[in-house]
């Protein structure tokens, strides 16, 4: 019995910072919860916008917000509606996909979020994410990153849609 309770009481301990980095390291849901209002200094520029090639679906939206070293954006309603949007956009026309290209500083060029090389693609998977709760598929999203040049990034992703060459099998039983 005296075993038993030293064994219980050596997983109780292993299990409490085997959680912690789980859920806040590989999970990333520690975040402080203030983080969905922003608190910044200046207003978001109105730059956001969907493409398909050289013409533009969708512009005059403001753009989002990554703290530094987060993967999570910090959204405002305006964010929301273009994610919405964006989602009409996707699900009207089986045969389209986006591509997310999410962009990092210089010095964010080590941080690790999860499973990914570099903060760039935690973020572009942050924002596919949030258009699968919208109900665009994951597989219709293509995610992207790149290291801006800028100190602070004007524009933290860049979405842009376009057409498969191919149907895959499961576009075809859609289309059907």
């Amino acid at each position: 019995m005296k075993s038993f309770l030293l064994g219980f009481l050596t997983l109780c301990v292993w299990c409490i910072p085997a959680r912690y980095y789980y859920v806040c390291k590989i999970k990333n849901q520690c975040e402080d919860a203030t983080m969905e209002t922003p608190a910044l200094d200046k207003e978001r520029s109105k730059t956001l916008a969907l493409s398909l090639g050289d013409s533009i679906l969708l512009q005059g939206y403001e753009q989002f917000y990554f703290a530094p070293a987060s993967a999570k954006p910090v959204l405002t309603d305006n964010n929301r509606d273009f994610l919405r949007r964006v989602a009409e956009q996707l699900l009207s026309d089986s045969l389209s996909q986006l591509s997310i290209t999410a962009y990092f500083q210089e010095e964010e060029r080590q941080i690790r979020q999860g499973f990914f090389d570099n903060l760039g693609m935690a973020r572009a998977d942050a924002l596919r994410q949030l258009l699968g709760e919208q109900g665009v598929r994951e597989n219709s999203v293509r995610l992207y990153a790149e290291e801006g040049k800028a100190e602070d990034l004007q524009q933290p992703a860049l979405f842009e849609l376009f057409y498969r060459t191919t149907i895959d099998s499961t576009t075809a039983k859609e289309i059907q």
